[in-house]
């Protein structure tokens, strides 16, 4: 391996202008690939395309819309009540937007009202001429049977008529005298409007409260956008409904827009900004940190590196189609963190080669000779521990794990290529006098650590499996976290308008069932769902109420549930289109039950779905399915911990085997590892007593950890076996590598935690727990590194000659 190194380095040192050219080519196709990345943050990237709960909620979207946006309208009560024919004005517009399905507001009860009083009016007069024509000609025909003329019957038929109307008016006196006060049953009539909306107390119909919360002081306007919208288009229909209501709004009252798409659209701004901020912070403390701990000459070159590795990283995604998501997104400071210790370990060591020689061709085929199978060692390792996140149920965890293995590739061949090409061009027309090397203040500090370590390695050893054994027992009480409201930023205006709403009119949470069956609307159907929907509101206190065709029917039927197929079909087709298509499909094959919900966590969601679930009896012939944004996310719950312990194992297996290929030796695949998993044992107390939760990034910890640790432990091992392999002793040898790749080691390991540390600052509490939790993680790696391997290799390298370690060494 080291001849094909060398060979690599012979070349760098010979067509260095050419390979700069040619990577600036490359820079400029991956640029326009970065363009081409789309952002997703919806459902689908917690749930598998293929899983039967996400297919069920296409179905269920396809047929009865998608999420909904809610707008609050506040002021004071009389002018809500005047203002019904306007906000059903702006309804109406509203409904015709292809990107929406249907509108519901105070203003659809009234509408319903005004239909169903009409409606009554003409069946009134209708009847009412009946019986005044049916009484005039019976007495007609009496008066004719006993010979009267026709003056005589004409008269008989004008008293008669007035006979029954009188007895019309002593019947129905005092409801006509009622409709008569009202008026005409309409939208502008603020009279009717109110007969519609309140009870003789003042107080809203039951019907109504939720659409006119706090006894009126507001309307709530519920618009359902249309199913499976792309993040695009949902964020277009936000624009639309907020463009309708500042172009066209009411006078008077104030109207507030939110709900579920407002947040997809807020998420994504704050993705863009945090990408930003995160960039910029990376860049600044990498600076500050190279300064500090790197004192090589050029050291601020490593930036304009990395940062070109991003690019090619991120085009990449572009090309294969991988979104951007909250996961995917921590792809940057990770990547900036891992490209930085890569080329920190190139350029260390060339320094410390140049100092030696004073010449730069030389330097450049040793540095790669010998750090190039060492930092490729630890890529390969690394991205063998990345991709083992393709067992994760979760795709958003899938593309981070695929595009961290290839980044890391990216950004090692690219830095390998481009920083020893730069270091070559810059030096080999210089004669530089080789320099006794002085050891810094770093150096000096890790010498004497490394003779502590190794005069105590079993001390060590002991104290760090007793502390990870003790801290695997946290593993499994953890918090799991998939609410996406708790992830995203709190301060978002989005966020805190929704939870103004939920403030004002109580949950906007909803459990959807897809009932499925030849035909809905029949008798039995309709019994069984009214059946359905009443017990589980007398069994559940956390259900505030329910939504169907059967309670919709009870609606217009005055309670009572029609029992025919005639009189049910008839009072469907006199619901309104909006109400209609939200309950039930044109075939009737399918209809929808909603369960509005009180706001509580995930657990208790998963409990209520599972005990909903559980007490779903259909009858023969019926298929009824949970579906719905909160199945969705409570489902996200089990792909998000389902696969975790199995993806941990899996990936140390595969970080083994990798170096077991590598290697050729069980002992040298294995020490790198053994430090790495004692910190994950570490890390595992360490989210417990912070009370970080596991969720979609957290849950990948184990892999990042895998990834950076045995890099960390693979450098030093290669250069202790470098230092064996000139006749060292081990003890020395040891003491030499801490020395001298140690400083690299704890450069590499500030500037990965520098990387990290930008997610910190994030406004997404997610990547902010994210941050704080690898940060800890990395420097627990870099700890492990120096004292537990080293004790690891004392304590069983002793017997081992150096004709052994040249034999393990892969040429």
């Amino acid at each position: 391996m080291k001849s094909l190194f060398s060979a690599i380095g012979k070349w760098i040192t010979e067509k260095s202008f050419i390979s700069i050219i040619f990577i600036i080519l490359i820079t400029v196709i991956m640029v326009i690939g970065a363009t081409k990345i789309e952002v997703k943050t919806g459902q689908d990237m917690m749930i598998p395309a293929d899983d039967p709960v996400f297919q069920d909620n296409l179905r269920f979207q396809n047929e009865f819309g998608g999420e909904s946006i809610f707008v609050l309208l506040s002021g004071d009560k009389e002018k809500i009540l005047s203002s019904i024919d306007e906000i059903n004005g702006i309804q109406t517009e509203l409904a015709n937007n292809p990107l929406i399905d249907n509108v519901f507001s105070p203003a659809s009860i009234v509408e319903l009202a005004v239909d169903k009083a009409q409606q009554q009016q003409e069946a009134f007069q209708q009847q009412t001429n009946q019986a005044v024509d049916a009484a005039v000609n019976q007495a007609i025909q009496t008066a004719k049977a006993q010979g009267a003329s026709e003056e005589m019957q004409a008269k008989v038929a004008e008293e008669t008529k007035l006979q029954v109307m009188q007895q019309i008016e002593i019947q129905y006196g005092a409801q006509m005298l009622q409709m008569e006060k009202i008026g005409e049953p309409s939208l502008s009539n603020e009279t009717f409007v109110k007969t519609v909306l309140f009870d003789e107390k003042g107080n809203v119909q039951e019907l109504a409260n939720k659409l006119l919360p706090q006894n009126g002081q507001h309307a709530v306007m519920v618009i359902k956008l249309a199913g499976n919208l792309s993040i695009d288009d949902m964020n277009q229909a936000v624009h639309d409904v907020e463009t309708t209501f500042q172009d066209k709004g009411i006078n008077g009252l104030e109207s507030l827009v939110s709900g579920t798409p407002k947040l997809t659209q807020a998420i994504q701004d704050s993705m863009t900004k945090d990408m930003a901020v995160m960039l910029g912070l990376s860049v600044v403390l990498m600076f500050v940190i190279l300064l500090i701990v790197f004192p090589v000459k050029w050291r601020l070159l490593t930036l304009p590196i990395v940062l070109l590795g991003i690019v090619w990283t991120f085009g990449l995604m572009g090309y294969l189609g991988i979104p951007l998501s909250m996961v995917t997104m921590a792809i940057l400071p990770i990547l900036i963190g891992l490209g930085a210790d890569f080329a920190i370990q190139f350029h260390n060591r060339y320094d410390e080669e140049f100092t030696k020689s004073g010449n730069a061709k030389e330097s450049v085929i040793t540095s790669i000779k010998h750090m190039g199978p060492a930092v490729g060692i630890a890529v390969i390792t690394m991205a063998a521990g990345f991709i083992t996140l393709l067992v994760s149920k979760v795709p958003m965890i899938q593309d981070f794990g695929k595009m961290l293995a290839v980044g890391v590739f990216i950004i090692y061949i690219l830095e390998l290529f481009l920083m020893f090409a730069i270091l070559n061009i810059r030096d080999r027309n210089k004669s530089q006098t080789v320099k006794k090397q002085h050891s810094n203040k770093i150096e000096k500090a890790l010498g004497w650590l490394a003779k502590k370590v190794v005069a105590n390695p079993l001390i060590v050893l002991l104290l760090a499996i007793g502390l990870s054994i003790g801290s695997f027992t946290f593993e499994d009480n953890l918090r799991v976290e998939t609410d996406i409201e708790k992830l995203m930023p709190q301060d978002s205006p989005a966020l805190i308008g929704l939870n103004k709403i939920r403030d004002t009119i109580g949950s906007t949470m909803e459990m959807n069932f897809m009932i499925e069956s030849e035909d809905v609307t029949t008798p039995e159907m309709l019994q069984w769902m009214e059946e359905f929907e009443k017990s589980q509101l007398n069994k559940y206190e956390a259900i505030e109420s329910s939504t169907s065709m059967a309670s919709a029917l009870m609606m217009m039927n005055d309670g009572q549930l029609p029992d025919n197929n005639d009189q049910i079909n008839q009072l469907i087709e006199s619901l309104p289109e909006a109400m209609k298509s939200s309950m039930i499909t044109k075939d009737k094959k399918m209809a929808s039950i909603t369960f509005s919900v009180k706001n509580m966590g995930m657990e208790q969601q998963k409990e209520l779905i599972e005990a909903i679930e559980n007490d779903i009896q259909p009858p023969d012939g019926v298929e009824v399915t949970s579906t719905g944004m909160m199945v969705l996310a409570v489902k996200s719950i089990s792909t998000l911990t389902d696969n975790r312990h199995f993806s941990t194992f899996l990936g140390i297996g595969a970080v083994f085997f990798s170096l077991l290929v590598l290697y050729r030796r069980i002992k040298q695949a294995l020490y790198p590892i053994v430090p790495i998993v004692l910190v994950i044992g570490w890390s595992a107390a360490m989210m417990y007593f912070l009370d970080v939760a596991i969720n979609p990034l957290t849950a990948v910890l184990s892999a990042l950890i895998l990834g950076i640790g045995t890099e960390f432990t693979i450098l030093l091992m290669e250069r202790y076996q470098e230092e064996r392999e000139k006749g060292i002793e081990s003890k020395e040898a040891m003491v030499t590598a801490m020395t001298k790749i140690g400083r690299a080691i704890t450069a590499s390991a500030l500037t990965v935690i520098g990387g990290f540390s930008t997610l910190i600052f994030s406004d997404f509490i997610m990547l902010r727990a994210f941050g704080i939790t690898t940060v800890l993680d990395t420097m627990f790696c870099l700890i492990s590194t120096l004292l537990v391997l080293p004790s690891i290799i004392i304590l069983f390298e002793n017997k081992w000659g150096t004709k052994k370690i040249k034999n393990a060494q892969t040429e």
